[in-house]
């Protein structure tokens, strides 16, 4: 196995491993019990209520999840891998409002989607793969209100979007490219209530904002870069319900927070960086409603929480690690 720590440079190079694991018994997310008993009925209500941490793991060739409120060596809550999965070196995840999880898998060159509560060695409901998609380099994944679906493609520098639902071997219905577009090495991508498009350029330090529906050359409504902002290395980009941009810096170990207006050379709202954080080449981040961040880190396999505001040199609320966890190297993260 490939050292972690030098994993999502050598995804972005295209030099990659592939590995996988079986499939595990584990309780689906949300899963109602079969028992009639009171304490039974009671428990599939509150699991009803649980949200749950996705997470890509480009080691395990898997998607692995855990309750938001999960903490130390715990075992995953579901485990999606084996060879009718068709996981290889999936890097993103995007959870969609319906429950069905997407996929990018940097081996196969697809966009997999799975049922909602999918568990075990299950095949895709449908694959976004072949010759006329385009894919070459898939790394994130995300949806706009309509449903059509995002794909940045690392080493074309450029984003794919595909009509809602599509399947197969289909040609993306819009594609962003072109030396205006300010698109380097695009990889953690994610939308706004506007639908406009933020990304994560990992070759030129940036991260770039695009008008909703943008296409071909199109240059970005707004371009955080320079040294003030602190981005280096950018893999994932978030937000929270106030549309505030979170961004994970690979080889700083540091988050960002930027206000939804920033551009140029824009100061950060708050970073969070130091040796007390567990920060440890941060691959991917999500925020919750409650404005709590989850981050995975490739290079000690690791998923962390920061509470709602935190800032500086602060220790992680929980984290998700140890042998129990089956976490090898967690790129992409989601929460739903």
């Amino acid at each position: 196995m490939r050292d972690s720590r030098a994993v999502l440079s050598l995804v972005l190079s295209s030099v990659f491993v592939i590995a996988g694991c079986g499939a595990k018994s584990v309780v689906p997310p949300n899963g109602q019990s079969a028992s009639p008993s009171t304490a039974h009925s009671t428990r599939a209500q509150i699991d009803a209520l649980t949200k749950f941490i996705y997470i890509a793991d480009a080691g395990a060739g898997a998607i692995v999840t855990f309750p938001t409120h999960a903490n130390g060596n715990v075992a995953p809550t579901t485990e999606i891998s084996g060879t009718n999965s068709g996981i290889a070196f999936p890097t993103g995840v995007f959870v969609a409002p319906n429950g069905e999880i997407y996929l990018t898998c940097v081996a196969t060159k697809s966009v997999n989607v799975y049922a909602a509560g999918a568990n075990g060695n299950v095949a895709p409901v449908r694959e976004i793969v072949g010759n006329n998609t385009g894919i070459a380099f898939p790394i994130g994944v995300a949806l706009d209100s309509n449903g059509d679906i995002y794909v940045s493609n690392g080493k074309a520098d450029d984003i794919l979007v595909y009509a809602a639902n599509a399947t197969g071997n289909v040609a993306p219905i819009r594609r962003l490219h072109g030396a205006a577009t300010g698109l380097q090495g695009p990889a953690g991508v994610v939308l706004n209530s506007s639908d406009e498009l933020i990304v994560a350029n990992v070759k030129s330090n940036s991260v770039t904002i695009y008008a909703a529906g943008a296409n071909g050359n199109k240059p970005p409504l707004a371009t955080i870069t320079g040294p003030a902002t602190g981005i280096l290395k950018p893999a994932a980009v978030a937000l929270n319900a106030a549309g505030d941009i979170f961004e994970t810096n690979e080889t700083a170990n540091t988050l960002g927070e930027f206000k939804p207006t920033a551009n140029n050379n824009a100061i950060p709202l708050r970073t969070i960086n130091g040796t007390n954080t567990g920060l440890n080449q941060p691959a991917g981040i999500a925020v919750d409603a409650k404005g709590v961040i989850y981050v995975s880190n490739i290079g000690n396999n690791t998923i962390v929480t920061y509470a709602r505001g935190a800032s500086g040199n602060a220790a992680p609320a929980t984290t998700i690690a140890g042998s129990l966890t089956q976490v090898v190297t967690p790129f992409g993260i989601a929460i739903h």
